[in-house]
């Protein structure tokens, strides 16, 4: 009994005693334990953790997007450089086509004019091989048109051999010496050249004169174009066919022929054989 009565003295001095605390300090210290218990409970309500999880969730769901988004730009990336390349090699191919096209063209007009050529008898390849060599002298007279040329270094120069300057007819060798090679000139009265017409392909026998002139026998005045080349025949086995020789003069109801050379414009001659 003494020592209960002594316990409630101790207990009623520490309530009631000077040192109790006022009542306001166990006011606030119901407050915060209930502040901290609610925010403890809030933390681990439901609805916050499903928050939280659909949260993460949908961080990973949008970066795998994000990826594959990526990937796609890079894919859509690729197909539009295969597209340009596609544009590119259609564009060369096209190209390839248009070239060709005109090589076709070009081959065509090349044949069409070596049709062209062949009809009006252009100048072909010498048939023969030739020389070039110098023109040492003329030899004018009343009645002879003659021409000396070099023939020391070209032993195979003979007789009949045809002479041309600037692939005209200038006439023929007749004979060759230590001097050199006499040349018997298409305007030597002595001359004969058998001729056709390069566009009316009439034929006739061009004779010299001792002129500047060719006289054109066998044939009839109409016959011929004005300014018309006349070309050799290949009818003597010493001339070539195809050679130009003289050009048409029509005047006066006349026809005669002019040589295509001139001996004031030529040194060099070439000397077939």
């Amino acid at each position: 009994m003494r020592q209960n009565s002594v316990l409630k003295v101790h207990l009623s001095d520490s309530v009631h005693g000077p040192l109790a605390a006022p009542p306001i300090l166990y006011f606030l210290f119901f407050v915060v334990s209930i502040a901290l218990f609610v925010i403890d409970t809030q933390s681990l309500r439901p609805a916050t953790v499903l928050k939280t999880l659909y949260q993460a969730s949908l961080d990973h769901t949008l970066s795998g997007v994000q990826a594959k988004v990526q990937g796609w730009q890079r894919l859509v990336g690729d197909w539009k450089n295969l597209y340009e390349a596609d544009q590119i090699n259609q564009e060369l191919k096209a190209t390839i086509v248009s070239l060709r096209e005109r090589v076709r063209h070009a081959e065509a007009a090349l044949q069409h004019q070596d049709q062209i050529q062949e009809q009006v008898h252009f100048l072909p390849s010498p048939p023969h091989a030739f020389v070039t060599t110098r023109i040492r002298r003329y030899n004018y007279g009343p009645s002879a048109r003659r021409m000396l040329i070099e023939t020391q270094k070209h032993p195979a120069i003979a007789p009949r051999h045809i002479v041309t300057a600037r692939y005209a007819m200038v006439g023929r060798i007749l004979s060759v010496s230590a001097r050199g090679g006499e040349v018997l000139l298409i305007t030597d009265k002595a001359s004969r050249v058998p001729v056709i017409g390069e566009m009316s392909r009439q034929s006739a026998l061009l004779q010299g004169t001792n002129g500047q002139v060719l006289n054109m026998r066998y044939t009839h005045d109409k016959a011929f174009m004005q300014g018309e080349i006349l070309l050799t025949t290949g009818d003597d086995t010493f001339l070539p066919a195809g050679i130009p020789v003289a050009k048409v003069v029509i005047k006066d109801d006349r026809t005669w022929a002019v040589p295509l050379y001139h001996p004031k414009d030529i040194d060099f001659v070439q000397v077939l054989y």
